[in-house]
């Protein structure tokens, strides 16, 4: 009667899938080791940062006083602050490049004391 030469079907309680025990399953704190997180550990806001306010600085400020200059309209005040975007932001982004440069330098040589 029990033919073993034909696999049983999948309804048979010998062949049925078995799920999981609940010992296997992976819990809270094994599922939360499988995302790194990283922490900045320092205050100091990133180069990206000065960057952005070494361009939006001149530019605000431009609008700012462009009222009082009477370029034309607002036709005016925007190419005077793209103006001074180009002509005081990207030196300004230079100079926080290069300071950004030489206290990493200067960090680096402490480490390798």
């Amino acid at each position: 009667m029990n033919d073993t030469s034909h696999p049983a079907s999948p309804s048979t309680p010998a062949t049925a899938p078995v799920a999981p025990a609940a010992e296997d399953a992976p819990t809270e704190s094994e599922l939360a080791g499988a995302t790194t997180l990283y922490k900045r550990t320092g205050r100091v806001p990133t180069l990206g940062f000065w960057i952005v306010i070494a361009f939006l600085a001149p530019v605000l400020v431009a609008l700012i006083v462009s009222p009082f200059l009477q370029l034309g309209g607002l036709a005016g005040a925007v190419t005077l602050a793209l103006d001074a975007a180009l002509f005081v932001g990207v030196p300004l982004a230079a100079i926080v490049c290069l300071v950004e440069m030489l206290v990493l330098r200067a960090r680096s040589r402490r480490a390798g004391r």
